[in-house]
C-alpha cells in the first residue's frame, strides 16, 4: 500500500500460460521474437493444434514503396538493404491445417482447368471474345485465390528481433 491507501500494482503485459517468454500482445498484433515457438493453439481460431509451420517472414517499411515511382530497379536495390526477416513456427488446427496444405493445390487445378478452356477456345475457333476473357479472369482469380488462402498471419512489422504479427482474434484474445 502507499500513503494514499491504494495498493502499488504494476502492470505486466498479459502472457499466455504456455507461451515463450517475450511473447506478448500490442494492441491488435501479437508480438513475438524471431524464432519463437508459439503455444499448441491455432493461431487463427485458438482450437487445439495439430500441425505446425514455419514462416520464413519479410516486410520493409512501407515508405519504401515510394521509391518505385521513381522507377522499379531504385525500389529493388533498397528492398535488398532494409528488407528484415523474421522466422516463426504457427500451431494450425486440423480445419486450418487442411486449407493451409489442399486449397492452394485446388485453386492451381482450377487455374489448370480456366488455361484448358482458353486453349479450347482458340482451337475451336471461337469469334466471340468473352469466352476468351472469363476463362484469362479464371485464371488470375486461381492463382489470387491460392496466394490468399495460403496465408497464415500478416507481418505487421519486424524490427529488433521482433515480429508484430496480425493473428486471429480468439488467438489473440487469449494473451
Amino acid at each position: 500500500m502507499n500513503s494514499g491507501g491504494t495498493p502499488n500494482v504494476q502492470s505486466e503485459p498479459l502472457v499466455h500460460a504456455h507461451a515463450q517468454p517475450g511473447i506478448y500482445r500490442d494492441g491488435l498484433f501479437l508480438v513475438v521474437p524471431d524464432g519463437a515457438t508459439l503455444p499448441m493453439r491455432c493461431v487463427l481460431c485458438n482450437a487445439p493444434a495439430r500441425k505446425r509451420v514455419v514462416r520464413n517472414l519479410q516486410w520493409h517499411p512501407p515508405v519504401y514503396y515510394l521509391l518505385a515511382i521513381f522507377g522499379p530497379p531504385l525500389y529493388l536495390i533498397a528492398y535488398f538493404f532494409v528488407l528484415r526477416r523474421a522466422s516463426v513456427e504457427l500451431p494450425l488446427c486440423a480445419r486450418h491445417a487442411w486449407r493451409q496444405s489442399w486449397s492452394p493445390a485446388l485453386c492451381m487445378l482450377a487455374c489448370l482447368a480456366f488455361a484448358v478452356a482458353f486453349i479450347g477456345c482458340t482451337l475451336a475457333n471461337v469469334e466471340s471474345q468473352s469466352p476468351y476473357i472469363l476463362s484469362m479472369l479464371g485464371v488470375f482469380a486461381s492463382l489470387t485465390a491460392a496466394l490468399w488462402l495460403q496465408r497464415v498471419v500478416a507481418t505487421h512489422r519486424i524490427a529488433e528481433q521482433r515480429v508484430w504479427l496480425r493473428v486471429g482474434r480468439p488467438f489473440l484474445d487469449s494473451f
